[in-house]
C-alpha cells in the first residue's frame, strides 16, 4: 500500500505553498513540539476517514487541514494559495479538491489560542 502521509505531504508541497510554509507540512493530530506561529505559517492535516475504490487501486482519504499563521489574514492567504495550488490539480499520483467552496473557518487552539483556518479536503491517491 502507498505511504498515505508521504503522498499527501508530497502533493501539498507545491512551490507556491512551500514558499510560504517551507517544510512545515505535518500530519496531525498535534503540531510538533517547539512549533509556534512566530516561526512561520504551517499546515497540519488529519485524516478523518475515507475509503478506496472497488478494486482498492485508489485511496480516497478525507482530511481536515489546519493552516496556521500569526493573524487571520495570514491564515486566509495561506488557504487561498493552497486552493490555487491544489484544487482539481494532480501530480500523476494524487489529486484533491476542497469539500466545499466555502471559506474556511477561522478558529483558535484551546491551549495556545493560535489562529488557524480549518478546511476539509478529499484526496484521490493511486494505490499502486
Amino acid at each position: 500500500m502507498v505511504d498515505l502521509f508521504a503522498a499527501i505531504i508530497d502533493f501539498m508541497g507545491t512551490p507556491a505553498v512551500t514558499a510560504i510554509v517551507a517544510d512545515r507540512i505535518w500530519p496531525g493530530p498535534d503540531l510538533p513540539e517547539g512549533y509556534t506561529p512566530d516561526v512561520g505559517p504551517a499546515i497540519l492535516f488529519v485524516v478523518r476517514g475515507g475509503g478506496f475504490d472497488y478494486n482498492r487501486r485508489v485511496l480516497n482519504p478525507s482530511l481536515y487541514v489546519r493552516m496556521y499563521g500569526k493573524d487571520d489574514g495570514t491564515c486566509i492567504d495561506l488557504w487561498q494559495v493552497c486552493c490555487d495550488a491544489w484544487m482539481d490539480k494532480g501530480n500523476g499520483v494524487t489529486r484533491c479538491r476542497p469539500d466545499s467552496t466555502a471559506m474556511p473557518r477561522l478558529l483558535r487552539t484551546q491551549e495556545t489560542h493560535w489562529l488557524f483556518a480549518l478546511s476539509g479536503w478529499t484526496f484521490h491517491i493511486k494505490n499502486y
